[in-house]
């Protein structure tokens, strides 16, 4: 199969990585030449760690995402596409890409948060026959540690590391099953196919999880394994999170209660300790984070519902105060 990644950061250097030594063709997608340039440079390779064995991945091919007329485009179609940009970025990233996008293509949607399928529906399919949509909940601890390197910390070892479902708006045909298949077939990805209220649950599970540990460990610089060892205050302020995003997301979880989500959120932490969370990641690169699509997903839920979420609003608040100091 031929797979097209949007998004050559740590997710899309793992994705690409994982496809390629699996004998899949791996098409980069790169925003500039100069980008292409120096992943050329880079001898046309990713680095990838895990547990400790390093190997250089190769038999890449490169394309641009580059703007071009809505109305025709020379380029082959993309058959599957898979986005690996931030939550805040696949709207645009994908856009230049709408021509090479047909009712026959599959696009799998693999970011932090929630919202951004129902965002593309309303506004870039809005008024045409979108692909068929595929949203993965991917649980992988995977590091940028260099351009073009990565470390995975976890997800191998769980069963469901990677969940996958068909969006349903968007409709499912069997060549969608055999793109599924694939992906479950590679057994360092730990893939799953899942019923899409089962997804639903497990992707907010895991923006809880990072509405916890993200913000609170960018705030403070450090690894993740430094909010709960020892550190009472900056778990009181997980707890609170968790306490808010109860409050707006209980439905979603029969049979949970604050403290069973919190105990989920402290396992996820320990088991990804030696991780430098994403949206540290960001803002040592000088980048915008994806924060209003995880914190801020709670406040909007808060809001609708008229119900308060001041733990989550201070965090985005102080993630953006952050991200505008680091920008300068």
């Amino acid at each position: 199969m031929h797979f097209h990644i949007l998004g050559v950061g740590a997710i899309g250097c793992h994705m690409a990585t994982m496809l390629r030594m699996h004998q899949h063709t791996v098409t980069l997608l790169m925003k500039t030449k100069q980008r292409v340039e120096q992943f050329n440079a880079h001898q046309q390779t990713i680095v990838y760690t895990q547990e400790n064995k390093t190997q250089r991945i190769s038999g890449f091919e490169t394309g641009l995402t580059t703007p071009c007329s809505l109305e025709k485009t020379t380029e082959a179609p993309i058959d599957i596409l898979i986005t690996c940009t931030k939550a805040h970025h696949i709207r645009d990233a994908i856009k230049p890409l709408i021509p090479r996008l047909t009712k026959d293509s599959t696009v799998v949607l693999l970011h932090n948060g929630m919202g951004v399928a129902e965002e593309l529906m309303g506004s870039v399919w809005k008024n045409q026959s979108p692909p068929t949509v595929l949203v993965g909940v991917n649980q992988h601890g995977v590091e940028r540690t260099g351009p073009f390197q990565i470390t995975n910390h976890g997800g191998w070892e769980d069963p469901q590391a990677l969940g996958i479902s068909v969006y349903p708006h968007t409709s499912g045909t069997e060549k969608t099953l055999t793109i599924i298949e694939a992906l479950t077939r590679i057994k360092p990805l730990s893939a799953v196919s899942l019923p899409w209220e089962e997804l639903v649950k497990k992707m907010a599970t895991k923006l809880v999880i990072n509405a916890c540990i993200n913000p609170v460990a960018t705030l403070l610089n450090c690894k993740n394994r430094y909010l709960i060892e020892n550190n009472p205050h900056a778990e009181r302020i997980m707890f609170s999170v968790c306490e808010e995003a109860m409050s707006v997301l209980g439905p979603m979880f029969p049979g949970e209660t604050v403290d069973s989500l919190y105990a989920t959120v402290r396992h996820v932490n320990h088991i990804r300790g030696n991780n430098t969370c994403s949206m540290l990641q960001d803002i040592h690169a000088k980048s915008t984070t994806e924060v209003d699509y995880i914190n801020g997903y709670l406040c909007r839920l808060g809001i609708d519902q008229k119900k308060p979420t001041p733990t989550n609003q201070a965090l985005v608040n102080f993630i953006h105060a952050k991200t505008t100091l680091v920008s300068k």
